[in-house]
């Protein structure tokens, strides 16, 4: 029966989730998630105690996804790389391969990070994400721009970490444009990762770490 719940709890979080990044979250009642779940219509109040907590446990879902403590104990325990050239590409890579995992872990679910960035928009979504500590994935990572290029300038460190983000950004919210033109509904690893290499080449070259 305690795993029965906890499966319930899952799909309607999973479900919710979906819903809440196509629609909004104002544009979704509890009836749509609970109907698109295939749950009884008292699911979300029996489980969640109301659609505000079943909100708050998507919010919880998809914040949990960005691990932040993972950049910040993978650049402290590899400063070492920084002293040669090569060492310096292999930060940098294996930086982006966290980054890049984080969005997309092969499991089929994509609906996290194109959530977070849809209720961003939102000054109520504005503070979840800041108050979740989710700007330390950006300082972590502009901390990486000034220590390997000596630039300190932080509009320049910000348009390097953005042009990271924006190929997993663009995969993760145009979903059905790949499936469009790809012609399947199941989106290629082998896409995602070529994505992740052009990425990873971008970055090497504006740190002046790879010629093209």
């Amino acid at each position: 029966m305690k795993d029965k719940t906890i499966k319930t709890r899952d799909l309607l979080i999973q479900t919710a989730g979906r819903l809440f990044t196509l629609h909004g979250i104002k544009g979704v009642q509890a009836k749509d998630i609970a109907q698109a779940a295939g749950a009884v219509p008292n699911a979300i109040t029996y489980h969640f105690g109301g659609l505000d907590k079943l909100i708050d446990a998507v919010w919880e879902h998809a914040l949990g996804n960005i691990n932040y403590e993972q950049f910040e104990e993978y650049y402290s325990t590899n400063q070492h790389l920084l002293r040669t050239p090569d060492g310096k590409r292999q930060l940098v890579s294996e930086i982006i391969d966290i980054f890049f995992k984080m969005i997309w872990n092969g499991d089929g679910s994509h609906w996290e990070i194109s959530f977070l960035l849809s209720a961003s928009i939102t000054e109520a979504g504005k503070k979840r994400i800041m108050n979740s500590g989710c700007n330390r994935l950006v300082m972590a990572l502009v901390k990486v721009y000034i220590d390997i290029t000596g630039n300190d300038d932080i509009e320049s460190a910000l348009g390097w970490v953005y042009s990271i983000f924006g190929g997993a950004v663009v995969y993760t919210t145009n979903l059905g444009l790949f499936t469009n033109i790809l012609k399947t509904d199941d989106i290629p690893e082998s896409c995602y990762r070529r994505l992740q290499y052009i990425t990873t080449r971008n970055a090497l070259f504006s740190l002046n770490l790879l010629a093209l």
